[in-house]
């Protein structure tokens, strides 16, 4: 299990709702740090630009606007944060967006406890597996439904979610069937020459053939398979080429 503590940042309007989950988290929750809270949508982006932290708590109805609007602005924080909403639909669909999880207010002390704490231990395994990683250089231990495969790193084109798991494309034309989240690749690979360039999609840039502006934007690779850029990965993209 991990040492480190999960790190959380809180934004939310309600100052009661702010020291109830500050509370909770001190008094029940050893493995996490109740780090920073933010009280609007445009303070609440200042302090994950400055923050270094695991996991978000973010309430969907804010002074400023509502606060899935962020996480689609922004799709690589919806694996790391959880959504407090008073509408139960609410929460169902940024479950199907990305959304790590959703608590209905008035939050329940004791599911607050409990997906902190499996926050921390999935936190905790991924951290193991990185590691595990790291034992072969520029190879990638990928885990699948029958075991370990071994591949180099600069084989990869791209890399496309499916819910928890995570399709990953070679260019020897083979596909395989990760069983870890984009996510967690995308940490890894971040160092490599990798872009996540939409909430579904990490791509190889040295496999990047053409870089499209019309219809919002889209990239081609030399596969000639085309993708859309969201808004947050045209920024990536642009800092990843140094554009």
């Amino acid at each position: 299990m991990s040492q480190r503590k999960v790190k959380i940042i809180h934004i939310e309007d309600e100052p009661e709702a702010q020291r109830l989950l500050k509370g909770i988290i001190r008094k029940y929750i050893p493995e996490a740090e109740y780090s920073a809270c933010a009280s609007n949508l445009e303070e609440g982006l200042v302090l994950i630009r400055n923050s270094d932290f695991d996991l978000l708590f973010l309430d969907l109805q804010l002074s400023d606007g509502d606060g899935m609007s962020l996480i689609r602005k922004h799709t690589e924080l919806a694996s790391k944060t959880i959504l407090c909403t008073a509408d139960d639909s609410k929460g169902i669909e940024a479950v199907k967006n990305g959304i790590f999880y959703y608590i209905l207010k008035p939050i329940n002390i004791h599911e607050v406890i409990d997906v902190i704490k499996r926050y921390h231990a999935k936190l905790s395994t991924e951290e193991n597996d990185t590691a595990e990683v790291n034992l072969l250089e520029n190879k990638l231990i990928i885990p699948d439904i029958n075991g370990l495969e071994i591949i180099p790193i600069h084989s990869i084109i791209r890399m496309e979610a499916e819910q928890n798991y995570t399709h990953v494309y070679l260019n020897t034309g083979e596909k395989i069937f990760a069983s870890k989240t984009l996510g967690f690749f995308e940490d890894i690979l971040q160092k490599f020459s990798f872009v996540r360039i939409h909430r579904s999609h990490l791509i190889n840039v040295d496999c990047i053939k053409r870089i499209n502006k019309n219809d919002g934007g889209s990239v081609e690779l030399t596969t000639g398979e085309v993708f859309k850029v969201s808004g947050s990965g045209r920024n990536a993209l642009r800092e990843k080429l140094n554009l």
